[in-house]
């Protein structure tokens, strides 16, 4: 039993640093340093939703959501 609860918490942690570390990267990606990656112009914010994720848009209106804190750097230079 406590073989198994032991493997389950290695598997379970492995598992969602995995996760954790997919969805920085995707979301680093889609940041592409401050710029949409489809069309070149600025991300501009345009929302803030109630678990804190950051809200962007561009001038084509494409937009990304950010929840890791890919964009700190907008944020601080903002304030």
């Amino acid at each position: 039993m406590i073989n198994e609860l032991i493997t389950f918490s290695i598997l379970f942690s492995i598992v969602g640093s995995c996760i954790w570390f997919f969805g920085k990267c995707w979301e680093l990606k889609d940041w592409n340093n401050g710029f949409c990656g489809k069309c070149g112009e600025k991300w501009e914010n345009f929302d803030t939703d109630s678990q804190g994720g950051r809200g962007y848009t561009c001038l084509d209106n494409h937009y990304i959501w950010c929840s890791y804190n890919v964009d700190k750097n907008y944020i601080r230079n903002k304030k």
